[in-house]
C-alpha cells in the first residue's frame, strides 16, 4: 500500500524524515535527513545492523529541518516519525514550509491499538494544540509515561494515535497549517495509518 500511495502521489525532488532501515520507494530524488548519522543512529538501535540502515545525507533535526530552504521540497516523507515528534503541529508546519506550493506529505502513523502504546492515553487534538499554542511540550511528563529516563534522549513516542484521533488531528490541522488533506488510509499490513495532504 505504501508503494501504491508514493507511485499515485510523490515525484520529482524531495526529504525523507528518519527513514533508519525502511525508505520509502519513490519514482524521484530522494534525499534522506536524521538526527544522527549511521553510526549514532545504530548507538541508539543496536539491534539494527548497519548495513540494513540507510544512508544519511543531512543530519538534522526532523521537527523544524532548519538546514532546509523554504519552498525547495517536492515532497516529504515522515513516516513512524510524528509520533516521535515533541510538537506535531509544529512539525507539520515545517515539513509545509520546506514544500513547493502543491507539494505532498506523506505521513504514516502506527496504531496505538496494535503497538506497545495500546495502554497508553490516547492523544487528542486538544493535547497537540496545547503543545502548539504554549510551547511547552511537558517532556518529562511523556518520558515518564514511556519508563524512559529523559538523560539518555531516546527517541521516544511522545504521542499516539487510533484511528479517531488520527483522522481528528488531520481534520483540525489545517486551522494552523496550509495544507489539505487527500486522504488517510489504512495499512494492515504495517498497523498503520497513511495520510496524504497537499500545501495549499
Amino acid at each position: 500500500m505504501r508503494e501504491e500511495l508514493s507511485q499515485k502521489y510523490l515525484s520529482g525532488v524531495g526529504i525523507e524524515i528518519g527513514a533508519l532501515c525502511h525508505p520509502l520507494k519513490v519514482d524521484g530524488q530522494v534525499v534522506y535527513v536524521d538526527r544522527f548519522d549511521i553510526d549514532g543512529l545504530h548507538g541508539q538501535y543496536p539491534e539494527i545492523p548497519v548495513e540494513d540502515m540507510t544512508h544519511v545525507d543531512i543530519i538534522d533535526n526532523g521537527e523544524t529541518l532548519y538546514t532546509i530552504d523554504d519552498a525547495t521540497q517536492d515532497f516529504v516523507v515522515a513516516n513512524h516519525f510524528l509520533e516521535h515528534c515533541k510538537n506535531a503541529i509544529k512539525s507539520v508546519e515545517n515539513w509545509t514550509r520546506v514544500l513547493k506550493p502543491g507539494g505532498i506529505i506523506f505521513c504514516a502513523v502506527p496504531n496505538k491499538d496494535e503497538c506497545f502504546d495500546k495502554d497508553r492515553y490516547t492523544t487528542d487534538f486538544e493535547h497537540v494544540e496545547e503543545e502548539y499554542l504554549t510551547g511547552e511540550t511537558n517532556d518529562v511528563y511523556h518520558y515518564e509515561e514511556n519508563g524512559v529516563d529523559p538523560a539518555t534522549d531516546y527517541s521516544i513516542h511522545f504521542h499516539c494515535w487510533d484511528k479517531k484521533a488520527i483522522n481528528e488531528f488531520w481534520k483540525k490541522i489545517p486551522k494552523y497549517v496550509p495544507i489539505e488533506i487527500l486522504e488517510t488510509v489504512y495499512n494492515p499490513v504495517r498497523q498503520e495509518y497513511i495520510t496524504i495532504a497537499r500545501k495549499i
